[in-house]
């Protein structure tokens, strides 16, 4: 995901570039308007112009919810941070100069950050605790490994990862203690699904098939009766994701894609995890490719934001 939101941020100049250019009238510098001749002449930018922009992205609420936890290309290098919300300059928590890192989460209770990197920009990321005092911890270590933060547990005791680690084919979920970072293996993925949302119960999981790049069904693992069921059974192109459970188990939001044109129409929908009760919560929404959508229930109203 990170790679994805980092390649889309890496064009955004040469679309800004191409929108300068869309904005000289009929395709000239030269327009009249009665007697008196104007010309256009267009702010020129270099590439290294390009290359100074200073990006941001991600937003992880700080226990006092007093700063954000985001990443940034600030130094020239991507680096975790922590930004004041009440104005002020970025304070770095990371300084690499070499690997590129992607900041993921605070920890609930303290001023403890996850983050992510790879080595050399080979994309073998590995999931990082740093500590208030600077000293990093490498919770997924290995030399042929890839490794991502999946969110936290409902209790906040806990967070999740997944990694290839047993069979470099199949990400596998585990779940990790936030004293002491025992490790407990929640899914074993033998069947090539991708990894979702688990409910706030630990008892489900939703994981994701995608049949094409614009195609896929969501499956609901139940780790009580050890069964995994498609829930988004179809037939045509649909591109389903899951998102969320419901705070109470019983419901999973997700967002369907249909192409149209060159883009897609997006729905919201809930569903119950066996598949009945589909409802539609809002949409269709018309949007370009590289529009990313994130859904999440509220934890203390009956809603999803």
């Amino acid at each position: 995901m990170l790679s994805y939101a980092y390649r889309r941020a890496a064009v955004l100049p040469f679309l800004a570039l191409a929108a300068l250019a869309a904005c000289a009238p009929g395709g000239s510098t030269r327009e009249s308007q009665g007697s008196v001749d104007r010309v256009f002449t267009p702010q020129q930018y270099t590439v290294e112009d390009f290359y100074r922009n200073t990006r941001f992205f991600g937003g992880s609420w700080a226990p006092d919810r007093q700063k954000l936890l985001v990443s940034s290309n600030l130094s020239g290098i991507w680096n975790a941070y922590s930004v004041p919300v009440g104005g002020g300059d970025p304070q770095p928590l990371t300084q690499s100069t070499g690997n590129s890192i992607f900041a993921q989460s605070y920890f609930p209770g303290d001023e403890r950050i996850i983050y992510t990197s790879d080595q050399g920009g080979n994309e073998l990321t590995h999931v990082y605790v740093r500590d208030p005092d600077g000293t990093t911890k490498d919770l997924t270590p290995g030399a042929k490994l890839k490794a991502s933060f999946q969110g936290w547990a409902g209790d906040d005791k806990s967070f999740f990862i997944s990694t290839n680690e047993r069979d470099a084919r199949f990400f596998d979920l585990y779940e990790i203690a936030i004293d002491g970072y025992a490790r407990t293996l929640l899914y074993k993925n033998t069947e090539g699904f991708e990894i979702g949302p688990v409910s706030r119960d630990k008892r489900h999981i939703a994981l994701m098939r995608p049949r094409t790049t614009s195609d896929a069904d969501i499956f609901v693992h139940d780790r009580t009766t050890n069964t995994t069921k498609n829930i988004t059974e179809h037939t045509g192109t649909v591109n389903n994701s899951p998102s969320d459970f419901s705070p109470d188990g019983t419901q999973l939001v997700f967002d369907g894609a249909v192409k149209q044109g060159a883009g897609s129409a997006i729905v919201i929908a809930t569903m119950a995890l066996d598949g009945s009760g589909f409802e539609v919560v809002a949409g269709p929404f018309t949007v370009d490719p590289t529009t990313t959508n994130g859904l999440n229930y509220s934890e203390t109203n009956p809603m999803w934001i």
